[in-house]
């Protein structure tokens, strides 16, 4: 992602706002459903982030500023990782600037595909970087995580249940009936969404891609008069230059509830 350079300024003075002798604002640890597994099976995981009072990490869209959280797998031949996933986040400001991520404790889903030939012990590493900020001072983090593992059955670990419920949490493709439209109105847009369903109490739009949506106010759908759809008006984002790119959205039915993703592509020229 290419980062605007008023947000990367802002992000440098509060990295250099800080005091060297602060605690660190955040811990990391990576967790597995199971210290044991059988070889072709599929184990679930998770990284725990946790946050000190009054800070956060980033989403996969940032906002006006920030980073997100990013993982470099470092893993033994065979062996691959499905994620991290992203869970919905929440809204804060950071000084003046509004942004999407995570506050007190977060997690990361992962899922590992473990390989047919399995048969010792292995420790798989995962490169975690975030930056963490408050309202007055932004800290980058790195931890380097490792999780042993050992063939065998299946045996819960003490975090199976959160990982469990961080799966079950993660976003999954709309249904097919669910359709996104967008029309541009120059520094505004309009998006409806068709076929949500009735039991939504409080259908929401996450805008996945950046420097596009202004992430100042909720994106709360309401019904549409004379039309089986919601809508709601999106402010541009002061980056968003150009013709619209392909646009991805998550879609919460109800607060607290799974997300959809909903993908909008712009109209082919003639």
């Amino acid at each position: 992602m290419v980062i605007p350079f008023t947000r990367s300024l802002w992000i440098c003075l509060l990295i250099i706002s800080r005091g060297l002798g602060d605690e660190v604002p955040c811990q990391a640890a990576w967790f597995t459903e199971s210290a044991s597994v059988q070889a072709g099976k599929v184990l679930k995981t998770g990284i725990r982030m946790e946050m000190r009072p009054g800070w956060h990490v980033y989403w996969l869209n940032p906002g006006e500023s920030g980073l997100p959280v990013e993982v470099e797998w470092v893993l033994p031949q065979g062996w691959k990782v499905k994620g991290p996933e992203f869970l919905t986040p929440v809204r804060f400001k950071t000084g003046e600037l509004h942004g999407f991520g995570y506050e007190g404790v977060c997690w990361f889903p992962a899922a590992v595909e473990v390989p047919a030939d399995f048969r010792e012990e292995v420790v798989l590493m995962a490169k975690l970087s975030w930056l963490a900020c408050h309202e007055g001072a932004c800290v980058p983090g790195q931890a380097q995580l490792e999780l042993r593992l050992r063939p065998g059955e299946l045996a819960a670990t003490p975090e199976a249940q959160a990982i469990e419920a961080a799966f079950a949490m993660t976003p999954v493709s709309a249904p097919e009936s669910m359709v996104l439209e967008v029309v541009d109105r120059g520094r505004s847009l309009d998006l409806r969404v068709a076929g949500i369903p009735a039991s939504a109490t409080r259908p929401e739009l996450w805008p996945v891609t950046p420097d596009v949506i202004d992430p100042k106010s909720p994106l709360v759908l309401s019904p549409l008069a004379r039309q089986a759809a919601h809508g709601v008006v999106a402010g541009k984002s002061e980056y968003a230059e150009g013709p619209l790119p392909p646009l991805v959205f998550w879609l919460t039915p109800s607060p607290g509830q799974r997300p959809w993703i909903l993908q909008w592509s712009p109209p082919a020229k003639p």
